[in-house]
């Protein structure tokens, strides 16, 4: 059973494995530390200031992130099939566990630990502790506390994790004229990509695998139906439809990149 957090993490907080800018906001009361680290491998960011803290850390198809203020700490864990989320409070820890075939909710005070268990349609609840009437009434004080607060971590999740992603566009010539149709990737960004295992995908589900190919900064290439001469060449068939289609552009660990629609 959870004991009652004795002291929530001080605001703000600096790494010093990260380099640091500070940002001192004219029509703000509360100055902003930003702490960012991007490599190959992933991203991580952190924005302090005098009341909260938020970081997120993305690596490949996973995530992990973080709200955290004097009273209260709520997080994210994400990876293909599950997410888990967790509120931790002086009053106790609420946390959901979400997978394709089951949903569990625990409420885990110092009065002692529920947990709600939906499996393959099938609903069971345990108990362990002195008082589950007080376990119940705490839970519903927390749960809503925790709709209000994951709201406001997976909001900042959302427009910070939008910088990690590769700055690669898709875009698509379906005419039939000159060398025949293409789709056309452009990296507007200042980092180098390899390609390998990435795939551009048609809304009927076709699909195109980059073998070991790099995507240079600020450069483009283009992927070719029915012209077998290219270098990247879909097919012997055309794959665009004439009156509109989608191209997505997937990474190889099946986040998507880009998309453009005609």
């Amino acid at each position: 059973m959870a004991a009652a957090l004795t002291g929530m993490l001080a605001i703000p907080v600096a790494s010093d494995a990260e380099p640091t800018d500070t940002i001192n906001s004219e029509g703000s009361d509360a100055p902003v530390e930003m702490m960012t680290r991007s490599s190959a491998e992933g991203f991580v960011r952190t924005v302090s200031t005098a009341f909260d803290r938020f970081k997120v850390n993305i690596t490949g198809n996973r995530s992990h992130s973080i709200l955290e203020t004097p009273e209260s700490r709520i997080e994210t864990f994400q990876r293909p099939g599950k997410t888990e989320r967790v509120l931790e409070t002086s009053k106790g820890t609420y946390r959901v566990i979400e997978a394709s075939d089951r949903r569990v909710v625990e409420t885990d005070v110092p009065e002692g630990k529920l947990v709600e268990r939906i499996e393959d349609g099938a609903k069971t609840t345990s108990f362990e502790g002195v008082n589950r009437s007080r376990v119940e009434e705490l839970k519903d004080g927390l749960e809503e506390r925790y709709s209000n607060e994951i709201e406001s971590l997976e909001s900042r999740y959302r427009d910070m994790s939008s910088d990690s992603r590769p700055d690669v566009k898709v875009d698509v010539q379906p005419e039939s004229i000159g060398d025949g149709e293409y789709v056309e990737l452009e990296n507007q960004g200042d980092k180098a990509y390899n390609l390998e295992n990435w795939r551009i995908e048609d809304e009927d589900g076709n699909e195109f695998v980059f073998e070991d190919v790099d995507l240079d900064e600020e450069s483009s290439l283009r992927v070719y139906s029915s012209n077998e001469s290219k270098e990247f060449n879909w097919g012997s068939s055309y794959i665009w439809e004439d009156n509109g289609d989608t191209a997505y552009l997937y990474d190889s660990e099946d986040v998507l990149i880009s998309e453009h629609s005609y």
